[in-house]
């Protein structure tokens, strides 16, 4: 790769995801061991209870890897908008909206920072796995685009894979990451120049705890999670109704899941 390519930039990321989609989740869930599944339920469970009829929306929804999880728990959810900037990624989706809730599922093949969402629009706001390859003047947009995006009181869950703190757990599973999924992914795909990208993602991106502070920022409650010793991060908040929040304001208790 070579040293001026801009890897946060939205034609590389498109590019990027474009040529890993047809595999994207199932590469994922055999390099994780089942995990990323296992993470996207309790982003969903994060959420708590839905309203019937509410509006979500799924950033950087990929394949809608998690519509089936979420449709499953919340069945009287009403309107449900996927948007991902890559077209081959929304091919996939389309097909996942179709086998799931066709009647109820809107694409959007845009990029978040520039996208027709209205504001004030979303009960609620879904994020797995897409935020990784923002740099942190992105986080901040993206910060603010949640902001916007939310409809007062709503509320919002993410979770992404993240860089582990522990001396001896951070160099083995960044290891992995950055050495092994590139070989998983050649053994399976005949290919590594997709996965292979995860790892420095991850490492560029450390965890959550940035757009944390981002979106604490822009005057929404936040509280992180902690997911298998840190391998995965998360964030879980609300749009305050009446403005920006000082102390008040249940969330969930931060938690640490596997």
């Amino acid at each position: 790769m070579s040293g001026d390519v801009d890897i946060h930039s939205s034609s590389y990321v498109r590019e990027l995801f474009d040529r890993v989609s047809s595999t994207y989740g199932y590469t994922n869930y055999i390099a994780s061991f089942g995990f990323t599944e296992r993470w996207r339920r309790q982003c969903i469970d994060a959420l708590g209870v839905l309203a019937d009829g509410v509006a979500g929306l799924d950033l950087m929804c990929g394949r809608g890897e998690t519509w089936a999880q979420l449709v499953r728990k919340h069945p009287k959810i009403g309107r449900l908008t996927g948007l991902d900037i890559s077209s081959a990624m929304i091919a996939g989706a389309a097909e996942q909206a179709r086998r799931i809730a066709p009647h109820r599922i809107a694409l959007l093949e845009e990029d978040v920072f520039a996208s027709s969402i209205a504001p004030a629009s979303a009960d609620f706001i879904l994020s797995t796995f897409g935020v990784k390859t923002f740099d942190d003047s992105q986080l901040r947009r993206l910060s603010s685009e949640i902001a916007r995006i939310l409809k007062p009181g709503g509320r919002f869950s993410l979770i992404e894979v993240s860089e582990p703190k522990g001396w001896f757990l951070r160099p083995l599973y960044m290891f992995y990451l950055r050495g092994c999924m590139p070989v998983i992914e050649r053994l399976f795909l005949g290919y590594s120049y997709g996965f292979a990208m995860i790892g420095v993602y991850v490492a560029s991106f450390g965890d959550c705890g940035r757009l944390q502070r981002h979106l604490e920022e822009r005057g929404l409650r936040c509280e992180a999670t902690k997911h298998f010793y840190g391998c995965a991060s998360g964030l879980v908040g609300f749009k305050p109704a009446g403005g920006i929040a000082e102390g008040g304001g249940a969330l969930p208790a931060s938690s640490t899941g596997v």
